[in-house]
């Protein structure tokens, strides 16, 4: 990525966070209702502000207490209100916040980058979790453990370095399943490439149906029988034939090695929280700060009137 970009982002990355994400926030309804009885609730946008900002500083909830404290009259201006909540509040703002809210927060900030015939990159990484699992090997008679972890899949435009959409599943599920769900709210495709791990007919399928070009790395034991699935045979024929050219475009896919490396730097390769779908929204939240995080260099480069990326010698 251009430093001069990353570099003029980077210096001010926290106003330009609150900025973007409170502007995307008093667009959207509220997350959720708020309680028309006892004591005056703190706004739920506020809390949900809140929420997003402990996952983009990296931050315990004792720690986002005293940074909200600290920017108090900034969130006040902005939201237009008398009071911050404490860690208690953000804590259970938290829990009561949903994917699809997130999902809807995610789609706004980056709607003006999504466009049609963009070339999409899928792939998938984990991110490891507090639990463990211990079970006992009967043919070595010992007891093992392992830490458990969560598995993102994503599906990134190689212009931009923009997720697009993502899916989360637990550790043990495989990638191939997840193409379809990836793919199906995207909208018309140019390039569409992925790893071994993801080379099916009906996804290959998929991508051609939405006007793409499947590029998705053939296993040894491929062969060019087409099963009602054309799309699979004309790229097996094309990798085949054209091998260098094919694997030309294919390893287009390496930007999202850049992207996961990227989240998990600059926002840690674990999830700290502890119960069940809270560690869910957490991973989504990481995603949603690292898509701000690239739209701000986006925009950035744009009124720069610089490439985004640049080449390494």
């Amino acid at each position: 990525m251009n430093p001069k970009v990353v570099q003029q982002v980077n210096r001010e990355i926290d106003p330009l966070f609150i900025e973007h994400l409170s502007r995307a926030l008093k667009k959207l309804k509220p997350p959720w209702d708020m309680n028309p009885t006892g004591r005056p609730a703190h706004s739920a946008k506020v809390v949900t502000f809140c929420c997003v900002m402990k996952v983009a500083t990296c931050r315990t909830y004792d720690e986002i207490e005293s940074y909200v404290d600290l920017i108090s009259e900034k969130i006040m201006k902005l939201f237009h209100v008398n009071r911050v909540p404490g860690h208690s509040v953000i804590h259970r703002g938290m829990d009561k916040l949903r994917m699809i809210f997130i999902r809807k927060l995610i789609r706004l900030i980056i709607h003006y980058y999504r466009r049609k015939g963009m070339s999409i990159a899928v792939d998938s990484s984990g991110f490891s979790t507090s639990n463990s699992s211990k079970w006992f090997d009967v043919r070595i008679q010992k007891e093992n453990s392992r830490t458990e972890y969560l598995k993102l899949h994503v599906a990134v435009d190689i212009d931009t370095g923009i997720i697009h959409h993502f899916t989360i599943t637990s550790g043990e599920k495989h990638d191939s399943p997840e193409f379809k769900r990836l793919m199906k709210d995207l909208p018309q495709v140019a390039e569409v490439m992925a790893d071994k791990a993801y080379p099916s007919r009906e996804n290959c399928q998929i991508v051609d149906d939405k006007n793409g070009e499947p590029f998705l790395h053939f296993r040894e034991n491929a062969i060019p029988a087409a099963k009602g699935k054309p799309a699979w045979k004309m790229s097996y024929y094309w990798y085949r034939d054209n091998e260098e050219e094919w694997m030309a475009i294919y390893h287009q896919r390496e930007i999202v090695e850049a992207v996961f490396s990227s989240m998990k730097q600059r926002w840690k390769d674990f999830i700290t929280s502890k119960r069940g779908w809270l560690r869910w929204r957490e991973l989504a939240l990481k995603v949603l700060v690292y898509n701000l995080k690239q739209m701000l260099y986006c925009r950035r480069a744009e009124k720069l009137g610089v490439d985004l990326w640049i080449q390494v010698e």
